[in-house]
């Protein structure tokens, strides 16, 4: 039922199986990572619900913060079954990256550098009503929950009046309630991020098939769990931007010199890492995502103009990028079992 791969391509694989809505890998994965970290798997649930399924079904970001609480504690080896139906009902579910796209906005995006740098010191009332406000726009709402949220003194009393806030605006109580639990015991900030994109989801909801990249079997690990996340994943774009010289082009266009191994990195990640199945969408969504996407690439040293050229590049690339993989991969799990058999 395993995988017989290391934990983090496992970790990768069962993220991205997840995003793509492929249960059978997603179970696989899971049950490798499982018995390779074995409690841990219950606090990757929960990061895996809030970041890519969040509010594409509450009901899965309720189910997974039940298994971590009833689990982390105690040994997770004979909960196979569990892990097994968790992963199939993340995989199946509709998701939406919504949370993931605000942190990465607040943190990352150019056009709220100087708010950013010099916060202004704002009461948690006055937070909560940025959050809440319809009138503001999304970037500057999951700033300010960011700010607000972050450590020091008094912060736990910061998200319960933030968390209460949200609720009062009409955010589910069932959903404020996960989310409480979850920060208390995964404490990553883009769980906050989830009732914040339930207040923005308020117009043209739908559920969308997405377009899923092609990927090539490696053995019986699809290439596309090879991204940044993974040793080999890495080795594989960096031969990618020393022998494609369409890319090099590209990126001598577009980025520094210095980051042209992070650019394609993440290039790469949005190019077949991210695609989701199955997802939630509303009117502002894909401006929403835009932004992420420009955040992040901008980021690693490309140029505003160059985020499209980039990316748009790596999509005509990832057939050579598949084959580079598969050369990784394959030398990898060579040595490894050649040094195993020492």
């Amino acid at each position: 039922m395993s995988f017989e791969i290391d934990a983090w391509i496992a970790n990768s694989l069962l993220q991205k199986s997840i995003r793509r809505g492929e249960v059978e890998t997603a179970q696989r994965a899971a049950m490798t990572f499982l018995r390779s970290r074995g409690p841990a798997i219950w606090r990757r649930f929960v990061l895996i619900a809030f970041e890519d399924v969040g509010i594409g079904s509450t009901e899965c970001l309720e189910a997974a913060v039940r298994a971590l609480n009833s689990n982390s504690g105690a040994g997770a080896r004979g909960n196979e079954l569990l892990v097994s139906d968790l992963a199939q009902q993340l995989a199946t579910a509709p998701k939406s990256r919504a949370a993931e796209h605000l942190i990465t906005v607040a943190k990352y995006h150019h056009s709220l550098e100087s708010d950013r740098v010099s916060p202004e010191q704002k009461f948690v009332a006055e937070v909560c009503s940025l959050v809440t406000s319809a009138d503001c726009q999304p970037e500057m709402r999951a700033l300010a929950l960011w700010q607000a949220s972050r450590k020091g003194p008094g912060k736990a009393e910061r998200i319960t009046q933030l968390l209460a806030g949200c609720e009062d605006a009409g955010v589910p109580s069932a959903l404020i309630e996960a989310t409480r639990t979850a920060v208390r015991k995964v404490d990553d900030p883009i769980i906050l991020m989830v009732p914040l994109a339930w207040l923005l989801a308020v117009r043209g909801r739908q559920i969308v098939s997405g377009v899923l990249p092609p990927a090539v079997l490696i053995g019986d690990i699809p290439s596309y769990a090879l991204d940044k996340h993974t040793l080999a994943g890495r080795r594989a774009i960096r031969e990618l931007v020393k022998c494609s010289t369409v890319l090099r082009a590209c990126l001598t266009k577009y980025a520094l010199r210095d980051c042209w191994n992070e650019a394609a990195y993440m290039a790469a990640f949005y190019t077949d890492a991210a695609s989701l199945a199955k997802k939630l969408t509303w009117r502002g969504a894909g401006e929403l995502e835009s932004l992420a996407i420009e955040a992040d690439l901008m980021r690693t040293g490309i140029s505003p103009e160059g985020v499209q050229p980039v990316l748009q590049t790596l999509q005509k690339t990832l057939d050579h990028l598949d084959e580079l993989r598969t050369e990784v991969y394959l030398r990898h799990r060579k040595l490894s079992l050649q040094g195993r058999a020492r």
